[in-house]
């Protein structure tokens, strides 16, 4: 009687332990899943679910504030997640927020991750929709980089075949590179370039010192002075040949209307002609005068001499 007392206690107490067992480990999962929290519900629209299932943590900021209650396609494009929000954090979820496919580590299960929306956007409310953000896969990644991996391989071809054609000799670059005959070319150039260096330097030295032509030239100024009293000198003359031109077309109108002598000689007309010829002589002298005394004036070489000159003396 005794022992079927004890059989019936400890059955009792290992059915209550299993029973206490079995509430604590509801307790802590719906604790894991918030099921024993105020919940929000907001849905948003994915082009990929990318093996994310109903379960699944969403985070916001790092810190876990809900599940995934839902994942539904609604058509070949778009896939319908449904999302259990802890309402603690509900303030600070905004509407403009958005929505993107994130992994736990690099062989984690999937979660959904919430990012931040700006200050001055409400709060979200029931059922309201997030906009998702396309995620960055490992098939992405591996696709990247393929693409690297070819270009590398692209890259290392064509340097070797640089480096044949530049090995056997092939192209400008290989006989610059194998050949010795352009170095003392390029030595002479320099050299030369050199010598052409010194000798212009040489010769402003002199220039400067007032040594030579040239020096004497730049900086004698009695050449400025001879030069303007030259101009003058034929300014004067194309004043007495314009002069001369004045009192030749007098004389002429002279012999025109005159009587006597000078009528008989203006009625020879080989003498008219000569006249005539004369007058045209002098005429096209004085302009060549006045031509070769303009260019002498508005000559660079005479205009560098003024200014020195007026540079000179200035105080």
């Amino acid at each position: 009687m005794m022992n079927s007392k004890h059989r019936t206690v400890k059955l009792g107490l290992l059915v209550s332990s299993g029973l206490l067992i079995f509430v604590l480990a509801i307790y802590y999962l719906g604790v894991k899943q918030n099921l024993f929290t105020d919940k929000i519900t907001v849905v948003s629209y994915l082009h990929d679910a990318a093996g994310l299932i109903e379960g699944n943590k969403i985070r916001y900021a790092g810190v876990n504030v809900g599940t995934v209650s839902g994942v539904r396609i609604v058509n070949d494009t778009s896939v319908l997640v449904t999302m259990s929000i802890d309402k603690k954090v509900r303030e600070f979820i905004r509407k403009d927020s958005k929505v993107e496919i994130g992994q736990e580590g690099i062989m984690g299960s999937k979660l959904l991750l919430i990012h931040p929306g700006t200050a001055g956007s409400e709060q979200i409310e029931e059922y309201d929709v997030l906009i998702s953000m396309r995620a960055l896969t490992i098939d992405d990644l591996l696709q990247d980089a393929k693409k690297v991996i070819e270009n590398s391989r692209i890259v290392s071809e064509n340097l070797a075949e640089i480096t044949d054609k530049i090995n056997h000799g092939k192209g400008d670059l290989a006989i610059l590179l194998n050949q010795n005959t352009i170095t003392p070319q390029i030595k002479a150039v320099s050299e030369q370039l050199i010598t052409v260096a010194q000798s212009a330097n040489e010769l402003l030295h002199r220039a400067s010192s007032g040594d030579g032509d040239l020096g004497r030239l730049l900086n004698d100024t009695l050449i400025t002075t001879n030069a303007v009293e030259l101009l003058d000198n034929f300014d004067a003359v194309a004043q007495e040949a314009a002069n001369l031109f004045v009192m030749l077309q007098l004389f002429a109108d002279g012999l025109n209307n005159g009587n006597g002598l000078v009528q008989s000689l203006s009625r020879d007309s080989t003498v008219m002609l000569q006249i005539d010829s004369t007058i045209v002589n002098l005429n096209e002298g004085i302009d060549e005068i006045e031509k070769t005394a303009k260019a002498i004036r508005e000559s660079w070489l005479v205009n560098v001499f003024n200014g020195r000159k007026k540079k000179k003396q200035t105080p």
